[in-house]
């Protein structure tokens, strides 16, 4: 009997989120002021990092979380797509091949009909298949700007790819030159490898803080319509309220310094959220909150 409460909970939560958001639709995208969530359920590239498994069930568990936050007026109609509908039965060795399916897959959705894009994961890898189709979709004056908040670059030059080769990928197969800020890099955290011998990518440190704030601000100032992808790896976040993640950070970032990031930088359309573990989580989901928190923040700044 304690299991089946235990399941029904599951399902009541599990299906609360999706009856109040709508799942993508071709012809609804063309409305004006939506909002596209893709979700990747998927944690094969953690497993194949040595990572603890579980992060293919942090879009669920974000989006139940925001599902149960006030409906704010002037919130974009949001609208969710799974990218990994499979989740993690798929075999290690089909890793690259689910890689190339994906970008085919995002590939065929109408990014220029949103407002805002959203990205949740699963492993930091499903960026990089998401940075093919933005690659793809975008103009070719425009200049890509990918800032990651990470205490890891993920510049990985391994052998085999996983959630800490994204950028690297990126970088030996984009079509163009392109910006990598990374924000909050631990230098224990990376070996000398991972900070050099790149084909593309303009790579630049900064520290999580203000000082740095302004600098990138007063950067993206001085280019002419930069397309600005945020991305935020949980493992960013300080341990005092993320313990969700395979590298619990003792020195990560606030809350205070997410706000005043994305009052800053939110207007950008793209935003990703990789590597929250659920099932590390406390009673009190505050992971989860935290980032449920600041997609909704990210929501209701317009579009820059």
């Amino acid at each position: 009997m304690k299991q089946n409460l235990k399941e029904m909970h599951q399902d009541r939560q599990s299906s609360r989120w999706r009856s109040l958001f709508k799942k993508y639709d071709k012809a609804m995208s063309e409305q004006i002021e939506s909002a596209l969530c893709l979700t990747c359920s998927d944690d094969l590239g953690v497993r194949r990092n040595g990572g603890r498994l579980g992060t293919r069930h942090g879009p669920e568990a974000i989006l139940n979380i925001l599902g149960g936050f006030a409906k704010r007026a002037h919130y974009p109609q949001l609208e969710i797509e799974e990218i990994c509908p499979l989740q993690n039965e798929k075999a290690q060795e089909d890793f690259d091949q689910n890689q190339k399916q994906s970008i085919d897959h995002l590939k065929t959705l109408p990014f220029k009909n949103y407002e805002k894009i959203l990205m949740l994961g699963g492993g930091h890898d499903h960026i990089y298949p998401w940075l093919m189709a933005i690659d793809q979709q975008s103009l070719p004056q425009e200049e890509i700007v990918i800032i990651n908040l990470d205490a890891h670059l993920d510049t990985r030059n391994d052998i085999h790819y996983h959630s800490g080769t994204p950028f690297r990928q990126f970088d030996q197969q984009s079509s163009r030159p392109f910006h990598l800020w990374q924000v909050g890099i631990h230098s224990f955290a990376n070996p000398e490898s991972n900070y050099g011998d790149f084909k593309r990518a303009q790579m630049r440190l900064f520290e999580a803080d203000n000082t740095a704030l302004k600098q990138m601000q007063q950067t993206l100032a001085g280019m002419k319509g930069p397309l600005v992808v945020l991305s935020l790896d949980a493992d960013a976040l300080n341990a005092s309220f993320m313990e969700g993640v395979s590298a619990v950070n003792p020195s990560g970032m606030t809350l205070d310094y997410l706000k005043e990031f994305l009052d800053l930088f939110g207007g950008a359309k793209y935003f990703g959220i990789y590597e929250y573990n659920p099932l590390y989580d406390n009673l009190s989901c505050k992971g989860a909150r935290s980032l449920a928190y600041l997609l909704e923040q990210f929501l209701t700044k317009k579009k820059a």
